[in-house]
């Protein structure tokens, strides 16, 4: 082998010029691998939360220091006299109509036949019809 020929590898890459926009990478030590944060986003992370809660703070000392404007909180309520033909009132709704009334037939919802009640503990078992008589529909006299 001659001095300039490099025996070069998968692991031995030449470092790559340019920057890194990586944010982070896994790093082997023996058999564990850890979880690195490369620079970039050490500084990402610190400028978002610090940056923000800095403004925040900025924010509040100078709304702090504002002159707030005097606000009337008075309501007051003019009386139907005292109102503009040009203004027009605001008038309540009016009640809502009550719904019509469903007819039904008497004895229309009353069913003529018996149902078996079902046992309590085996579904295998014989129906045991109940023992309270349901009502009959009423008959009208033509």
């Amino acid at each position: 082998m001659q001095p300039n020929e490099k025996n070069t590898s998968e692991d031995d890459k030449p470092p790559k010029r340019g920057i890194n926009l990586e944010l982070f990478f896994f790093e082997q030590v023996g058999s564990r691998s850890y979880l690195r944060f490369t620079n970039l986003a050490l500084f990402l992370i610190l400028f978002l939360t610090l940056g923000t809660i800095g403004m925040l703070l900025a924010l509040y000392v100078w709304n702090r220091n504002q002159k707030h404007e005097e606000i009337n909180l008075n309501i007051s309520v003019p009386t139907p006299m005292s109102t503009d033909p040009n203004r027009t009132l605001i008038l309540p709704a009016p009640p809502p109509a009550t719904p019509p009334k469903v007819f039904q037939p008497p004895g229309a919802g009353v069913s003529n036949r018996r149902i078996p009640s079902t046992p309590a503990g085996n579904g295998n078992m014989m129906p045991i019809p109940s023992l309270t008589p349901s009502p009959s529909p009423v008959r009208t006299p033509t």
